[in-house]
């Protein structure tokens, strides 16, 4: 939980043959590099690791991957920037490693994304965010579709189908950028709790949650060329979102929660009184975003445990982008044209003495 005379730290859901499809010099993307790090201390996997191979055992499969850190930018520094696209994978960017994912072991299926455990590790660590140790257990998210698939013992049956390479990575790079608004419009929300706890007489009768975005970042796998009639150009295969691992084990006391729905500004009920609380906190977020933006952004499907969230949703006003796709497509025009009207201000609200959303809404 943050105390008020504490300052706030940000801590640093088949394969085509199609040209576009190919890497072509000069591009966003480089190819992969083929020095593979070592990780595991056994000397099959060595073996397999310097020979290009995949690695895989009973539980994991690791294979090489360029890894694009999603990094922490000021909210002003995004709103300079174009469309709203905050993050991109630059060459400049590029760190070489090797990702390990439990295609058995699903952490959980949402309604873009599928979940896995796995393991990151990249030849030069980082100082902070995702990549700081090797073997770091991470996790790792795919995109996919869902498709219906009815039988006899299920009727209502559905299958996961994956998207096309490109489209995959297009929608990681979406679903990363995303995260890196969110995390950055969370920072602008505590920057506006401290410059009012700073200036009021008395501290709140109740203590602030301190929540923040989990690190994450988007690792790209090339399929590798081999033999005498091997394209000498990299295409992309595979694009996953890694995430940092939220501990939403049994033996925690919140475990894994979702706060608020993307289509809904009415916090999700619960019986447990600390999470509650925190659901309560983050409406209050949504107001302070809402009222210092003007009206024009707010997060919302907020989820994770009491200090950690992920997979956030960006809602947008309709006037924003022209009727271009801004986010993804959990930012629903008509949630959020409903939001001043759901919205139930709470102690937060009023301590920190926000205008009711009826109220005439300008930016600082």
């Amino acid at each position: 939980m943050f105390h008020p005379d504490r300052r706030h730290q940000h801590h640093s859901g088949a394969e085509p043959s199609s040209e576009s499809n190919q890497y072509h010099p000069g591009s966003h993307l480089e190819p992969l590099s083929r020095h593979i790090p070592t990780f595991h201390p056994t000397l099959p996997e060595l073996d397999g690791h310097y020979r290009g191979a995949r690695i895989e055992s009973a539980r994991a499969v690791f294979e090489r991957v360029q890894f694009f850190q999603v990094p922490h930018r000021p909210l002003k520094d995004l709103l300079s920037g174009a469309n709203f696209q905050g993050f991109a994978c630059s060459p400049a960017s590029a760190a070489q490693g090797s990702l390990g994912m439990e295609h058995d072991q699903y952490l959980g299926i949402g309604t873009f994304k599928t979940a896995h455990a796995g393991y990151l590790s990249l030849i030069h660590l980082t100082k902070d965010g995702l990549g700081t140790k090797p073997n770091e257990a991470v996790a790792v998210k795919r995109m996919y579709v869902r498709c219906s698939k009815p039988t006899e013992s299920k009727p209502n049956g559905w299958v996961i189908n994956r998207l096309m390479p490109m489209d995959e990575f297009r929608k990681t790079i979406m679903e990363a950028n995303v995260l890196q608004w969110a995390s950055s419009i969370m920072t602008f929300t505590y920057s506006f709790i401290h410059h009012f706890l700073k200036n009021s007489p008395t501290p709140p009768p109740f203590e602030i949650p301190d929540v923040r975005f989990v690190h994450a970042g988007v690792a790209v796998i090339y399929e590798q060329a081999t033999g005498p009639a091997a394209n000498p150009q990299s295409k992309i295969c595979r694009t996953y979102l890694v995430e940092e691992l939220i501990d939403a084990s049994a033996g925690r006391r919140d475990g894994f929660h979702k706060f608020i729905n993307n289509g809904s500004a009415v916090p999700v009920p619960t019986d447990d009184d600390a999470l509650a609380a925190i659901a309560e906190f983050l409406s209050f977020t949504q107001h302070v975003q809402f009222y210092k933006t003007a009206g024009m952004v707010y997060i919302s499907d907020l989820q994770g445990t009491s200090n950690l969230l992920t997979d956030p949703q960006i809602m947008t006003s309709p006037s924003i982008g022209e009727g271009a796709e801004i986010f993804g497509d959990g930012n629903v025009p008509a949630a959020f044209s409903a939001f001043s009207e759901q919205h139930l201000c709470n102690q937060f609200c009023y301590w920190f003495e926000l205008p009711s959303l009826g109220a005439e809404l300008a930016p600082e």
